[in-house]
């Protein structure tokens, strides 16, 4: 062997170097590798963690559907002595409040806008304060994890300075304002279309009986 490889007079300095430069680029690929592979699995982590959490928030919405639709399954959840539309309330409240912090976890909304949706959307009705006074501390004692923590707790703060603010302004009902005078006017037209069909008929009959006199003077003569 030695013989073979002193007739090619080969640099063994020169190929020792090569090895060594090889093995450090070797290290810095496989380095990199490795980092690709951390991203890939935490990636994949997070879709399967997201895809879990969705899934259990449609078993979550098919039972309360259960619940809305059958009114013997309610003493099973506690809200028995609920009334009709508390209850429908409360269960639209908590499933959206449940979608908003599962896009908050996954960073898909900002801080900022959490803040907006509790001030204006949640807390700037009396439904979602009086939701928030039975099952806020709940929801942050429960809170799944320091995102989910966090969450419930800007929604608290909110509430706080919904609360500070004074009680809401009693607002016009509207739809009950639009039912008499929508009422009478619909009164109204009905009883002018009345009084144009009898102004109709009358004058049909006038011309009816104009046309049949014509008619018998005719034959007469």
């Amino acid at each position: 062997m030695r013989s073979f490889l002193l007739k090619w007079s080969i640099d063994w300095r020169l190929l020792s170097d090569v090895g060594q430069t090889y093995g450090a680029i070797a290290a810095v690929l496989s380095a990199g590798a490795l980092v690709a592979l951390g991203f890939s699995l935490f990636f994949q982590t997070r879709e399967l963690r997201q895809s879990r959490e969705q899934a259990a928030r449609t078993t979550h919405a098919e039972l309360m559907k259960m619940v809305l639709d059958e009114p013997v399954y309610r003493e099973c959840i506690g809200a028995g002595d609920m009334t009709d539309i508390e209850l429908r309330q409360g269960i639209f409240l908590n499933l959206l409040l449940n979608w908003w912090q599962m896009r908050w976890v996954f960073g898909d909304i900002y801080e900022s806008e959490v803040h907006e949706l509790a001030r204006n959307e949640i807390f700037g009705a009396e439904p979602g304060r009086r939701y928030w006074e039975l099952h806020g501390m709940t929801r942050i004692d429960r809170a799944d994890g320091s995102r989910a923590r966090r969450f419930n707790e800007i929604f608290d703060e909110e509430y706080a300075a919904a609360v500070a603010s004074g009680p809401l302004r009693a607002r016009p009902d509207s739809s009950a304002a639009a039912l008499p005078g929508g009422s009478l006017r619909w009164s109204a037209s009905l009883l002018g279309a009345v009084g144009l069909g009898a102004g109709l008929a009358v004058v049909g009959g006038r011309l009816i009986n104009r046309t049949s006199g014509v008619r018998s003077r005719g034959r007469r003569s």
